[in-house]
């Protein structure tokens, strides 16, 4: 927080008290627009801003001093929901390339809107991410759902229809400084519908909620190629050997 309040005052004073209303009150903010062209407007998305920019969580000197030395880094965002996270990224370095993942029609839409407002270099897939092409039933409890999923045994009050893409099948043949791969659940499906593409990817963050998860990771992910090491409470930081 002091790094925030000593880069701007004035914007860490309003971040503060939203974050300070919500949790007292629980009052959600809404339209709560940085300074460098972020909108928050769900509690989801004040924690999410909180966690990146205040936290600075799963940030890491390995990837975040490359992140910004590059000329023209590729990021994935893989279950970007409101797209903090790609956000962020553009943040560090106005001119990464990133690729993101988001079957939510109305955050897909908000995506779209933050990129208009940054022009942030930016291509938007509609789509959940699996091991297979196709089409799926998404389950959420609304519009912004953090832990919408595809796991059937993770029943919503609503169920969407969603397009399903592999990695392989729709990211470029090329060297990836960043994967951020957070599916609730679905995280193996995702590594292995993306050999090909993991195989050019330099680091990895990836959400394991249980220990049997991050098994399943690790078979796609082995220890002879891939360093792994925790970074928060349910991710996991990899790095290509």
């Amino acid at each position: 927080m002091l790094r925030l309040l000593f880069s701007n005052p004035i914007w860490s004073i309003h971040l503060l008290f939203a974050r300070v209303t919500y949790f007292i009150f629980r009052k959600p903010p809404v339209g709560l627009a940085s300074p460098d062209g972020y909108t928050i407007n769900s509690p989801s998305e004040l924690i999410s801003y909180w966690a990146f920019f205040v936290e600075h969580e799963c940030w890491l000197p390995e990837w975040g001093n490359a992140l910004r030395q590059e000329k023209n880094p590729v990021v994935l965002d893989v279950g970007a929901n409101a797209g903090v996270f790609s956000h962020w990224i553009w943040t560090q370095n106005p001119n990464a390339e990133i690729i993101a993942f988001e079957p939510l029609p109305k955050m897909a839409e908000r995506i779209q809107n933050w990129q208009s407002r940054t022009g942030a270099r930016l291509k938007l897939h509609n789509a959940a991410v699996s091991d297979h092409c196709g089409t799926a039933v998404f389950y959420t409890a609304n519009d912004n759902d953090t832990n919408a999923s595809l796991r059937p045994d993770c029943p919503k009050s609503i169920e969407l229809p969603v397009a399903l893409v592999t990695l392989d099948s729709v990211v470029p043949d090329k060297t990836i400084l960043l994967a951020k791969i957070d599916v609730e659940g679905c995280e193996s499906e995702a590594l292995a519908g993306g050999t090909r593409t993991t195989a050019n990817v330099r680091f990895l963050l990836v959400e394991a909620h249980t220990q049997a998860a991050l098994e399943k990771i690790r078979k796609k992910l082995p220890a002879t190629e891939w360093d792994c090491r925790k970074v928060a409470f349910s991710d996991y930081f990899f790095i290509h050997r």
